[in-house]
């Protein structure tokens, strides 16, 4: 009847430590489905004819890669790369019923492609205890990209194909008084090819 499910997901995480000074963290998850619906927007009450080859198809991975350096007792090097690609096929070959003679020979079929990458690095700098007072200040930057593109046959609105790229910088200084009290400083830019720039401050107490 044209209305099955499939999906298999595989999931991976690695991590390595070649030496006391170095971390890395892999993760990666892959995703692959398929869905048959023998149904339009009516559903299968009101729909006489249902459809015996309509289907969808979505494919996504998801990975990061992470490394931390520790240069000396007071310095970490943190560095991290995420990818996300997600890819969707949407298929309904011509059937005479349900689908009218007029329809095209191919029938219709819809795609979509989206890629996000992200690159972050910051720099953790620890001082020594003062009067019971931990300091601990992380400056780091991450840069963003993003592109989207899709496609309808037969061409019903023009091919849609956007992208986006963000840059960022960030500081934070957190104190912390015998490990029961944390006061947190910090502040972000964001440059945005879309949205603009935009400076965001925050202050937080936690006890």
């Amino acid at each position: 009847k044209n209305n099955e499910y499939r999906n298999h997901t595989g999931v991976l995480r690695l991590d390595l430590s070649p030496s006391e000074q170095i971390e890395v963290t892999t993760t990666g998850r892959f995703l692959q489905s398929r869905i048959e619906f023998p149904t339009e927007n009516e559903g299968d009450r009101l729909q006489a004819v249902l459809d015996p080859r309509q289907f969808a198809e979505h494919e996504q991975f998801v990975g990061t890669f992470g490394t931390r350096y520790r240069q000396t007792g007071w310095l970490d090097h943190r560095f991290k790369v995420g990818v996300n690609f997600d890819d969707r096929l949407t298929r309904d070959p011509r059937d005479v019923p349900p689908d009218p003679a007029s329809r095209a020979p191919e029938g219709t079929r819809s795609t979509s492609k989206e890629e996000r990458i992200l690159l972050d690095y910051n720099a953790a700098l620890s001082a020594p205890v003062v009067w019971g007072v931990t300091p601990l200040l992380v400056l780091g930057s991450s840069y963003e990209h993003q592109n989207f593109t899709q496609r309808n046959r037969p061409v019903t609105t023009r091919r849609t194909n956007v992208e986006r790229e963000s840059h960022a910088a960030y500081s934070q200084l957190q104190l912390g008084w015998l490990d029961h009290v944390f006061l947190t400083g910090g502040a972000r830019y964001d440059s945005s090819s879309v949205f603009g720039e935009e400076l965001t401050p925050r202050v937080s107490l936690a006890v």
